[in-house]
């Protein structure tokens, strides 16, 4: 049977955190171009898209976007430090 190593998880960082810095705090306030219906294929859906890369931009990542037909992911990935982790 396998199992998981509990995992630490740190303080969120402040708003107040550098733009380069990734903020929890920050990421919760709404995203003008992420409210209202943006039904995927739409040009609302492209724009949330666009809305996301360029955040994930700032903080130096880079995001890939997975297409299947009209559906857009939007992936970002960050690579771990833990070698050890099982999970």
């Amino acid at each position: 049977m396998a199992g998981c190593q509990p995992v630490n998880v740190p303080d969120a960082v402040p708003a107040s955190a550098l733009a380069a810095e990734f903020s929890a705090e920050r990421q919760w306030r709404p995203a003008g171009d992420c409210q209202g219906a943006h039904p995927a294929g739409s040009p609302a859906q492209a724009g949330v898209r666009d809305y996301l890369v360029d955040q994930v931009a700032v903080t130096g990542l880079l995001a890939e976007i997975q297409k299947d037909g009209i559906i857009e992911n939007v992936l970002v990935r960050l690579a771990g430090t833990d070698t050890t982790a099982l999970c």
